[in-house]
């Protein structure tokens, strides 16, 4: 019933209500799947979220510049060994960011560039890097390259 419930929540609304409670709601919040989406956050929340993430449950990851900039960069920080970290991270998408992480796990198979001013020389390191396990691929830029 909580994996239900939680699948309506957006991973600040999980850990803000749930999180140490008590010892099992922590141990379930701590295996469930996170589908992490970093739209549309304020900073106090994004550094909520930060804390308690734990990577090797995050499944999906996006990221957008809109209300926080420089965000990707935040992330790196408290993150710092993300490409061995995020173990289980399938797919990615970058909405609006001016940045980029470059080195990403091998479990990422999706990857999504969307609402980009250019494709940048990063953006094509990193679908190249990143071939061998992509299955998807969507580049959205206003100008193709620059």
């Amino acid at each position: 019933i909580l994996y239900e419930t939680f699948d309506y929540l957006s991973t600040y609304d999980i850990f803000h209500a749930f999180i140490n409670l008590n010892y099992r709601l922590n141990y379930i919040i701590n295996i469930y799947p996170l589908k992490v989406d970093l739209q549309n956050i304020s900073r106090l929340k994004f550094d909520y979220i930060c804390y308690y993430l734990r990577p090797e449950q995050v499944i999906s990851l996006i990221f957008s510049d809109d209300n926080m900039g420089d965000q990707v960069i935040v992330f790196q920080r408290y993150f710092p060994y993300f490409k061995y970290q995020f173990i289980n991270l399938r797919c990615i998408k970058f909405i609006r960011t001016d940045d980029i992480l470059l080195d990403l796990p091998y479990s990422v198979s999706a990857l999504t560039f969307q609402d980009c001013m250019y494709v940048s020389q990063r953006i094509v390191e990193t679908i190249v890097k990143q071939a061998k396990s992509l299955t998807y691929v969507k580049v959205d830029c206003i100008h193709l390259l620059q």
